[in-house]
């Protein structure tokens, strides 16, 4: 049989009440007194089961590390978009940029890169496939590759071959990187990203 604390504490105070006629309310007993009860879920637990709070009397939160988990659990999944709209806008500080910037030119962020690239790749086939097909093409001269957005007609130092359909991996939109992003928002990833692709002559195979 298993035994809360409550259980133990319960019995522990009617030893105490039979033997000496005084219950734990009144009197420290080892190991008791550093316990207290959560008010979420009313469990006697062990003071290490609580966080730290230098504010409070005892020096620890009045609720449980359990319940604590439970209610940020919670209050994120309820609160999803705003949390994520929140994770987002910090990822554009100035300073968090600068930071990522600068650990991509270390040994480990280097090799963190290429782990995933090489991730991506693998979860990718057909997209990558494409963009050797396409890479292919421009290099041998049988696509020309602009040096503006089709988009917004600007001209930036990089331009991505945007598939709408990978069956067909020539026929690509020239965007730069911000309207290709914000063509997938508006509409989703290209179709047929999850078929097999032939690379030898850029055809797509549904299998």
């Amino acid at each position: 049989m298993t035994l809360t604390w409550m259980t133990i504490y319960l019995l522990v105070d009617s030893i105490l009440v039979s033997v000496y006629g005084k219950s734990t309310h009144r009197m420290e007993i080892r190991g008791m007194s550093d316990s207290k009860n959560c008010f979420k879920c009313g469990e006697l637990k062990p003071l290490s089961m609580f966080y730290k709070h230098k504010q409070m009397k005892d020096g620890r939160v009045n609720k449980c590390k359990e319940c604590n988990k439970a209610d940020v659990s919670g209050n994120y999944r309820a609160n999803i978009y705003h949390y994520k709209k929140y994770e987002k806008s910090r990822a554009t500080l100035s300073h968090r940029v600068k930071a990522r910037a600068d650990y991509t030119k270390t040994d480990e962020g280097k090799a963190a890169g290429s782990k995933a690239k090489k991730a991506w790749r693998e979860r990718n086939a057909v997209k990558n496939g494409a963009s050797i097909i396409v890479g292919n093409a421009v290099r041998d001269g049988r696509l020309i590759k602009p040096d503006y957005c089709e988009s917004c007609r600007n001209k930036p130092n990089r331009l991505h071959g945007h598939h709408d359909n990978y069956a067909f991996a020539l026929q690509v939109r020239w965007l730069c990187p911000g309207c290709h992003t914000k063509w997938h928002k508006e509409n989703g990833p290209g179709i047929n990203g999850e078929s097999t692709l032939n690379l030898s002559d850029g055809t797509l195979t549904n299998e």
